[in-house]
């Protein structure tokens, strides 16, 4: 049996695996916010002895975050077949579906944002504590769902492309399971309405 294209004979090649891409936490932006924050509170405690503990508590736990995240630097950023699994701040919804997401932009302050089908449900799927930022996000004019590029060990742009790429495999996915469908079945396992 020959491959030739047009004999009839070759069958389509699947797609190929989609890999998951990562990104986590970027060295030098937390090395540097370790190193400020670590000068800050040598320099509250020791030049305005009248603040007491306030500057040990407030710069010496952002100092521990840092070191942390330098430490640990955890994958933070994950865009996979399923959609973007976002772990980037406390305040992360984690798995948005690509069946949610309409568009992806980029934002001002190194954010990317993304347009959502329903907002609505996406909403009342977060946390009150999640729903909380989302609101200030909003007031600053940023889509209810944003993401921070800012401490990932990637660009936007790179960000951004990546999940385009994303986006354009889960519809090409979403139309190869539509077209294996047998004539009259919708995606939902029920006869289309004619």
């Amino acid at each position: 049996m020959s491959n030739v294209p047009g004999d009839g004979s070759a069958e389509p090649e699947p797609p190929p695996a989609f890999e998951p891409v990562e990104y986590r936490d970027s060295l030098p932006v937390y090395l540097v916010w370790l190193v400020a924050m670590v000068v800050l509170t040598v320099c509250a405690v020791a030049f305005w002895p009248t603040w007491g503990p306030t500057p040990l508590l407030v710069f010496g736990s952002a100092a521990v975050a840092a070191a942390l995240r330098v430490l640990r630097r955890r994958v933070r950023l994950r865009i996979t077949e399923e959609g973007i699994i976002d772990r980037t701040g406390w305040y992360s919804p984690g798995l948005i579906p690509w069946e949610d997401v309409v568009d992806v932009r980029p934002g001002p302050w190194g954010y990317v944002q993304l347009d959502l089908t329903e907002a609505s449900s996406f909403w009342e799927r977060q946390t009150p504590l999640r729903q909380l930022h989302m609101m200030s996000a909003q007031l600053w004019g940023l889509s209810p769902a944003t993401i921070s590029s800012l401490g990932l060990a990637a660009s936007r742009r790179t960000i951004l492309r990546a999940m385009e790429v994303g986006m354009d495999r889960h519809a090409l996915a979403s139309l190869r399971r539509e077209a294996e469908l047998p004539p009259g079945e919708d995606a939902g396992g029920g006869s289309a309405a004619l």
